[in-house]
């Protein structure tokens, strides 16, 4: 998509490509649920079926990441695109919470045949991913961002990439103020209704709570 094919605002979610809001609780898994949260939307941009996937298939199976105990996208994506099996429905494969033997005897409901990068530091190229799909993104997330109830967020973030979100679209406000719409892992009561406004178009590179610092994953080729 080329910059002047760029929408001035997107949201994945009323056009039927996010699924609910999904609860973590206290396992560290939120790298599992935003790769799951983005193979999802792009599932359904794809085909038309919109399937609630596993993520508790990524903490048991994802050898290199390290289950409750924290993870990283690219070795998550990079796993559901070589495993031969293809990923199992959140109702085949529920969410337990905490980390169990690995298991194959599911049926498969989607397969990722490949996926693509976002470089860090590249907020117009990352607009460019999202208005074409749902993006799973890293941010530096810290207590005030816990504590988020609702708004525009430009206030204080983490010392570093901490937690994994997915973008699920962007826009603005009346008063031209940009944001990024961010799902997040933490249940519906956190933010508005479990997403959150996090304000774009910052001078810093980074952009705010380092959301451009780090690079970017979105699901390729799905079939």
């Amino acid at each position: 998509m080329s910059v002047e094919n760029i929408p001035m605002s997107v949201d994945w979610r009323k056009r039927g490509a996010v699924t609910s809001v999904k609860n973590q609780g206290t396992c560290g898994g939120c790298w599992a649920f935003a790769t799951m949260a983005a193979i999802e939307s792009s599932w359904k941009i794809k085909t038309g079926n919109l399937i609630s996937l596993s993520a508790q298939h990524l903490i048991d199976c994802d050898s290199q990441s390290k289950g409750c105990r924290g993870g990283f996208l690219y070795t998550a994506f990079e796993f559901e695109a070589t495993y031969a099996d293809g990923i199992p429905s959140e109702d085949d494969y529920p969410f337990k919470g905490i980390q169990q033997a690995c298991r194959d005897n599911f049926r498969p409901s989607v397969v990722l045949d490949d996926f693509g990068f976002v470089p860090g530091g590249n907020e117009q190229q990352l607009l460019q991913a999202v208005a074409q799909r749902p993006v799973a993104a890293q941010i530096a997330s810290g207590p005030d961002i816990i504590a988020y109830k609702g708004g525009i967020y430009s206030g204080l973030c983490g010392p570093s990439l901490n937690h994994a979100i997915v973008i699920v679209g962007y826009g603005r406000n009346v008063y031209g103020q940009k944001y990024w719409i961010i799902k997040n892992s933490w249940g519906e009561v956190w933010g508005e209704s479990g997403y959150m406004k996090l304000i774009r178009g910052t001078e810093s590179p980074k952009g705010h709570c380092s959301i451009t610092e780090g690079y970017s994953i979105y699901p390729t080729l799905m079939s």
